[in-house]
């Protein structure tokens, strides 16, 4: 159930400050590849704010994984945004990885997930500068990754039973969707079907629709509903898992990763579920997770940027929103991944192996 954060859940977050100085990145003469972090631990899941100028990632430079802000230009100016680390590093079982941080559309505030040694995920939000932590679910499941609706009054996420807490299990059965309001009120369980998959969740772009994946005819297909949970299609019909859904910038097509030719690869149908198109031909696997596609459209929905081991280890490729024209980005013989656009569409950042993780940004020349 929604509750407001105490002091002991915002763990008494002190005001960011900023983190170890970070060296100066050098552009590399390959590409127009910059590295934005560099550092021996891990780096990933970079997100843009709306207006392009940071970047916030997770980190666990400082002992355990923690929220990020940097300046997007060069890396320069990174503040630590949470202190949940320093307390929950001796946990075990899940990882914040599955909470990456998100932004609100106005850049004001970053949603999040987090375990707190309790066996389980919450959802959380803070103003963009880490201040003023409120926790937004306060459930024995696993809640999120949060989804901002397009106008900010709205979070939909995903939620099911914890490994670590065998008898618990979410109100009415089974995984389900869910959205409540931005402040954690108002929380509704969208998909009524009990001990049933349903993950992924994804606003349309005009916020009248929410695409995600469900395993409720038997595979892992694709449905779309109302964003109150009425209305609900199934988009796709394979005998192979279809997901999960990213929603071209208009609204207009649906991408998704499938394994329904033999090899996963990338497609695309209409809103609707009707013409469905492979866009990638090579057998290389494209990676992907049930709430997680490692692959975005660009601002403008002309190309299609997304992770593929088809040259041995993940790399960043791109590609015309029909599948032609495919060029790969990185080359680094370590594997690069988590490909996000920045808003205006000239930047990618990317999570690279080559050292650790880091984050590294791809800029045409």
């Amino acid at each position: 159930m929604p509750a407001s954060a105490t002091p002991a859940q915002a763990a008494s977050a002190p005001t960011a400050t900023p983190a170890s100085a970070t060296p100066a990145p050098a552009r590399s003469p390959r590409l127009g590849i910059l590295r934005l972090t560099d550092s021996d631990d891990s780096d990933g899941n970079p997100a843009w704010s709306p207006d392009g100028r940071k970047i916030a990632f997770v980190s666990d430079r400082d002992g355990a994984e923690d929220i990020y802000v940097m300046d997007a230009a060069h890396g320069s100016d990174v503040e630590r945004l949470t202190y949940f680390g320093a307390e929950d590093e001796d946990r075990s079982g899940i990882r914040f990885d599955g909470g990456s941080p998100v932004w609100s559309p106005d850049g004001q505030r970053i949603a999040f997930a987090w375990d707190r040694r309790e066996g389980n995920l919450d959802i959380y939000v803070m103003a963009a500068d880490g201040s003023n932590v409120e926790r937004l679910t306060d459930s024995d499941a696993l809640d999120g990754p949060p989804v901002w609706s397009p106008d900010g009054r709205r979070i939909a996420f995903g939620a099911g039973p914890s490994p670590l807490r065998q008898a618990a299990a979410v109100s009415d059965g089974g995984w389900g969707i869910f959205a409540m309001n931005a402040d954690g009120l108002g929380v509704e369980r969208l998909t009524p079907d009990p001990g049933v998959v349903n993950a992924g969740p994804a606003w349309s772009p005009d916020g009248q629709r929410i695409a995600f994946v469900s395993a409720r005819d038997g595979g892992a297909d694709i449905y779309a509903m109302d964003a109150d949970g009425s209305n609900v299609e199934r988009l796709t019909d394979s005998d192979s898992h279809d997901g999960p859904p990213v929603w071209s910038p208009d609204g207009q097509r649906i991408a998704f990763v499938s394994h329904r030719d033999g090899g996963w690869g990338i497609f695309a149908m209409n809103a609707d579920g009707s013409g469905v198109e492979r866009l990638t031909s090579d057998p290389g696997v494209v990676k992907a997770s049930v709430v997680r596609a490692e692959l975005a459209w660009s601002p403008d929905g002309r190309r299609i940027a997304f992770a593929s081991q088809r040259s041995g280890n993940y790399e960043i490729y791109v590609m015309d929103a029909d599948g032609s024209n495919v060029e790969r980005l990185t080359d680094s013989g370590a594997d690069d991944r988590s490909p996000a656009w920045s808003p205006d569409g000239q930047r990618l950042a990317f999570v690279s192996g080559a050292r650790g993780a880091n984050i590294g940004d791809y800029i045409p020349e």
